[in-house]
């Protein structure tokens, strides 16, 4: 079973469709401190923070395109030397996504 974590911190159980959107199967199973969901490596600054602008541009609910953004605005930042390698994930899921498309 996999889960998401909603911009609350609030942990629901969901499952993925095979055109990668996801489908929430239960409400909320838990919560988690800001400082899980934030960590300072990624120096959120609240109304950037990528949890906002995956909500804010409607791709909250589309796992492939969601981890694009995340990987591409996140990279390097908690490990600079794997600033390629998070690259290299963002452009593994945009093919996902790319090749989900019929």
């Amino acid at each position: 079973m996999a889960y998401i974590i909603d911009s609350k911190g609030e942990k629901h159980n969901v499952t993925i469709d095979n055109e990668g959107f996801v489908k929430f199967t239960s409400n909320k199973v838990n919560s988690l401190s800001t400082s899980t969901l934030r960590p300072d490596y990624y120096d959120a600054k609240g109304v950037y923070e990528v949890f906002n602008v995956l909500e804010a541009w409607s791709l909250d609910k589309d796992f492939y395109l969601g981890n694009v953004i995340k990987y591409i605005s996140r990279a390097g930042k908690k490990d600079p030397s794997k600033y390629k390698e998070d690259l290299e994930k963002a452009l593994i899921y945009l093919q996902k996504r790319i090749d989900s498309i019929k």
